[in-house]
């Protein structure tokens, strides 16, 4: 499989990327232990539990007193009770765990993660690959798309969102991150700080030193300076994950925009909503480097886009207005929300406070 080389190395990559150094680390559904020794020979993983079938670990990891191995069948052993760690490892594993009677066993499994673990970092065989296994039928079966299968399944999660796009038997597989039970509150380092102009279309994005800072003049006609909204660029203080964050000094505005946040968080839709609200920083989101592409981030409208992104569009903008209460909303809500694509497929983002355009 020559496409399986390239997939352990990214996700060996993109998992540095957020787990911090010195991790004790759960890895469910071991296999060789390729992943986990790898974060041993890094030194983000400190001690790593691995579960398995069977012993097929590589040579210089079955006596590695840093690496303990408990032989179990996922599929009807009784489920191990999980030591407290930093993570666990759900890769490639859960779909083989799937059955006719539904998904009650993988449910198990990641909800016993969850409460071991900050985080569950999870990858499954996916609905874009063009094969036919048994668990690709299954998958079909009880979800539409790879986003309202992770949604459904880390139902339990405060919030999941996926880290890395890998190919994968002629499709693509996402590695989704989940807050497990025992996560900490981080502490951020600012990377850099923005205003953005006011206007229907080409929202510009400025970088600043400090919030008196005015690259154009204050106000509230199109292209002037937005005096009520601050973006900041962070990075978690112990690891290499980067966060957007959105502070309102119209403290109602940024009280609505969570309110929505929490109606979409399992929509199975990608929508960037915020993981979390910090007093100091206002709304925390993940931060997608494709969408944040240049300083001067611009936002333009564009009147024509593919069929399938209209049909996705359709569906979410269907999705918003049966969730329960919608009607109380400001009717922009509603409405104004942004698109873009990315890795991932197509993202939405950006519920801004209703816009007076839109409501005439």
């Amino acid at each position: 499989m020559p496409w399986a080389g390239k997939a352990v190395a990214g996700r060996v990559e993109a998992i540095r990327r957020v787990l911090p150094m010195g991790s004790r680390v759960i890895d469910v559904g071991c296999n060789d232990g390729t992943i986990s020794g790898a974060l041993l020979d890094s030194g983000h993983a400190s001690f790593v539990y691995g579960y398995d079938l069977e012993n097929i670990l590589k040579p210089e990891l079955r006596n590695n007193p840093r690496f303990h191995l408990e032989e179990v069948d996922l599929h009807k052993d009784p489920l191990p009770e999980l030591p407290e760690a930093t993570a666990t490892l759900l890769l490639t594993i859960l779909h083989h765990l799937l059955s006719e009677q539904g998904a009650q066993r993988v449910r198990k499994v990641i909800n016993l993660a969850l409460e071991a673990s900050a985080m569950v970092l999870c990858d499954m065989g996916s609905l874009t690959e063009p094969h036919h296994h048994k668990w690709q039928q299954l998958e079909k079966r009880f979800w539409s798309s790879d986003v309202a299968m992770a949604k459904d399944l880390f139902r339990e999660a405060e919030y999941v969102y996926p880290i890395h796009r890998y190919a994968a038997q002629g499709g693509h597989r996402i590695l989704w991150k989940a807050k497990g039970k025992k996560a900490r509150t981080p502490e951020y380092e600012v990377l850099g700080m923005y205003r953005r102009t006011v206007g229907l279309r080409g929202q510009k994005l400025y970088p600043v030193q400090n919030w008196e800072e005015a690259p154009k003049k204050w106000g509230k006609a199109a292209g002037d300076l937005c005096p009520f909204v601050r973006f900041y660029h962070l990075k978690d203080s112990e690891t290499q994950e980067q966060y957007w964050a959105k502070r309102y000094d119209a403290p109602a505005y940024g009280g609505l925009e969570y309110r929505v946040a929490q109606a979409l968080k399992h929509a199975p839709h990608l929508v960037l909503v915020p993981l979390c609200h910090d007093e100091q920083y206002g709304l925390i989101y993940p931060f997608y480097a494709e969408v944040f592409k240049t300083s001067g981030i611009c936002y333009t409208y564009r009147a024509r886009m593919a069929d399938a992104n209209r049909k996705e569009t359709e569906q979410f903008a269907q999705t918003i207005v049966k969730i329960p209460d919608v009607q109380e909303w400001p009717v922009g809500w509603v409405c104004d929300f942004q698109a873009v694509g990315t890795q991932y497929g197509l993202m939405f983002l950006d519920f801004a406070p209703a816009n007076m355009a839109i409501v005439k």
